[in-house]
Formats: C-alpha cells, sequence, structure tokens
C-alpha cells in the first residue's frame, strides 16, 4: 500500500486471514518532481526493472514460508506498481489472478506525468496482464465491452454497489424545486455551466423556486455567498444523506467534457449515481455522449441525460425536467435500473462469478 495511508481493518476481518503482510509501494509519482520527464524515465524504470521483481521475490517468499495453500490471486489494480507486480507474483506461486480495474491507467499515467518511454511500458504491462487474467473486474460496463474487444480479456462489470431496500420518498415544498449534488466536484467547468444555466432563468421556474443542495465539503466559499439558493450541508454520512436525497425533486451527476479526460469519462463510473438511483429520485446525467453514465441511463425513461455544455440548453433541459408529468415515474425506473445493476448483492454475483465460483454459493454470502 502507498505508505502515506493508514487503513484500519476491523478485527472481525483481520481474525479470518490465514496471513496478513504488509509491504509498502514505492513512489508513483516521480513525473510530478522538478524535471519531470527525466524523474519518469530514471525511477520508473529502475522500479520496473529491480524493485518490483525483488519485492515479487520477497512477497512469494513469505506466502511460501506461510505453509499455507492458496488458489488464486485477487488484486486491485491502481496504478503501475500493481500493473507490474501481480503477473510476477502469479509466476513465482503458480496461481491465476482475478484484477479489479477501478480507473484506466492511461488516466493514472497522465495524472503522474509519465514520460512517453514509461508510458508505453506500463501499457503494455497493462495489455499483458488482461490477456492473462483469469477475469477482469470492470468499473463500468463500457470498461468491460471496450477490454474484451481491445485485450481480448474476460470482463465482467462491477460497479460501486449499495444495499438494496425501498427508497424514503417525500416530497419537497410544492413552491420549490430542489436539486441535490453529493460528492467531490471534480466536475468543476460542468457543475459551473449547470449554476450559469440557473442564473440564466434567474433559479425560478413556474413559479416554483430552484434550490441546489450540496453535500460536499469541497464547494468554495465564494460561490455559496455569489449564490444564496446554492445550500451546502458539508459531508454527512450515508443514510443521512440517502435520506436527504430522497427529499429531492432531481438529482445532478456531471462528468467531464474535455477530451484530455475522454477515457476516464467513457470507462469510469462515478459512485455518486449509485446512492442517487437508489433514492429512487430522477437523475440528470450532464455528461458527454461517450460517457459510461450517458449510456447506463436512458433519457427520459430510466433518468435524463444532457450532453453539453451550453447554457441555453442545459436551462432547457432543466425546464423541461420541472414540466414532466412523469418525473416521479422516472425516478422509479431509475431506482429498479439500481436494483438491477448496483446492489450488494449483484457485486457479490459478479466477484463469485469471476472467481470462477457456481451461482449456488451467491446465496451463502451475507457479508
Amino acid at each position: 500500500m502507498d505508505p502515506s495511508l493508514t487503513p484500519c481493518i476491523p478485527d472481525s476481518i483481520r481474525e479470518k486471514f490465514s496471513v496478513f503482510l504488509s509491504f509498502d509501494k514505492p513512489n508513483e509519482g516521480y513525473g510530478r518532481r522538478k524535471f519531470g520527464a527525466l524523474n519518469s524515465l530514471i525511477f520508473n524504470n529502475y522500479n520496473r526493472k529491480i524493485f518490483l521483481p525483488f519485492l515479487a521475490n520477497k512477497i512469494s517468499n513469505e506466502i511460501r514460508n506461510s505453509n499455507n495453500t492458496f488458489d488464486l490471486i485477487w488484486s486491485v489494480i491502481q496504478g503501475q506498481t500493481m500493473i507490474c507486480l501481480v503477473p510476477k507474483v502469479a509466476n513465482k506461486l503458480n496461481l491465476e489472478y482475478v484484477v479489479e480495474i477501478w480507473d484506466p491507467p492511461e488516466w493514472w499515467l497522465d495524472e503522474n506525468h509519465f514520460d512517453s518511454y514509461s508510458y508505453h511500458k506500463v501499457m503494455k504491462a497493462f495489455k499483458r496482464l488482461l490477456l492473462n487474467a483469469k477475469c477482469c473486474l470492470a468499473a463500468s460496463h463500457n470498461m468491460a465491452k471496450e477490454y474484451k474487444e481491445k485485450y481480448s480479456a474476460v470482463c465482467v462489470p462491477v460497479i460501486p454497489s449499495l444495499k438494496a431496500y425501498s427508497p424514503f420518498i417525500k416530497k419537497s415544498d410544492n413552491s420549490e424545486f430542489h436539486i441535490g449534488y453529493s460528492g467531490q466536484i471534480y466536475s468543476k467547468n460542468e457543475f459551473s455551466a449547470f449554476i450559469d444555466s440557473l442564473d440564466s432563468i434567474k433559479w425560478t421556474y413556474q413559479g416554483k423556486r430552484i434550490i441546489l443542495y450540496v453535500f460536499t465539503d469541497y464547494i468554495d466559499t465564494v460561490i455559496l455567498k455569489q449564490h444564496p439558493n446554492i445550500k451546502s450541508s458539508g459531508w454527512i454520512p450515508q443514510e443521512e444523506l440517502l435520506k436527504r436525497l430522497s427529499c429531492m425533486d432531481l438529482c445532478y451527476c456531471p462528468y467531464r467534457f474535455d477530451k484530455k479526460f475522454e477515457v476516464i469519462a467513457r470507462l469510469s463510473f462515478p459512485s455518486k449515481l449509485t446512492s442517487y438511483l437508489k433514492s429512487g429520485v430522477p437523475v440528470l446525467v450532464h455528461a458527454p455522449v461517450y460517457s459510461s453514465i450517458s449510456n447506463f441511463i436512458k433519457d427520459g425513461i430510466t433518468g435524463y441525460v444532457c450532453n453539453t455544455t451550453n447554457i441555453d440548453d442545459i436551462a432547457e433541459k432543466v425546464k423541461l425536467i420541472i414540466n414532466d408529468g412523469n418525473r416521479e415515474s422516472i425516478g422509479m425506473n431509475g431506482y429498479q435500473l439500481f436494483l438491477k445493476f448496483l446492489t450488494n448483492e449483484t457485486m457479490k454475483k459478479s466477484f463469485y462469478k469471476s472467481l470462477g465460483m457456481r451461482d449456488t454459493n451467491y446465496e451463502h454470502c451475507t457479508d
């Protein structure tokens, strides 16, 4: 793990382990330092050729010396370390491996300013990783489809999930239209365009005052001062968040349009959308047409989709949603989408499928 992280594994889980070993990851952001390209070239290739083989030997020897028998390796792949390390350990222990991809590696490599040579080497290793994996747990249906076609990988989509139970539907004041947003605001340009679109109609339509409730600590206080119709609650517990979202008339889910982020928009999946759909409130997906969430939500059926950053077009979409007499049924259609694809039970089934276990095992897993 990254040495800057300090995860706490509950005793109830730790006591189930036959063996527990912890190893520090090497630095993965050399390209962010001064002389980034040169640092990336020197240190990433040192890690790939010297340190990671050494670490693979160390891990493999520790596992062999534990006198335990293992059937399979399961690894979350985030960054170049795990891309290169997993096949080495699997080969030394003569084990099959299953990988789970949270974000496409291209995004990670770009964010860490990899030099072109190291970039090429990691992507080549990623291709081999997927080609030889028993299964790849993909972060979205788009990712599963693309990796199957591009890398001939066996893929199963595993999307962020929650427990399945009925939403707490509670209607808001009929004189107001409440919009909910939760989580980090990483789609800043899209979020700003959405606010500008509400500014353009003076935060009111058909006699309804529009209020935007933002459940995050990541919002500029200047924005709050400039827009009294934006109410910030900061971070709140998940159960409380779901109750608050259920009081909304609409939930807002933006994804970046910038071509620089095309691969992550196309292949990743925002966990906030799972919470939104569980709430039973209709969702407005504000994302490019090629994004995973634009393909997941069907406009006017399981939610609403807006594929533009044009302020006037966004405003027109908001007006259409406020006027839509089928809005509540669309919200419930979205909830059915949650039940089909985004529950813990669905995730369990996908996970067990990736391990090659039979359906009869699904019902016995309750944790």
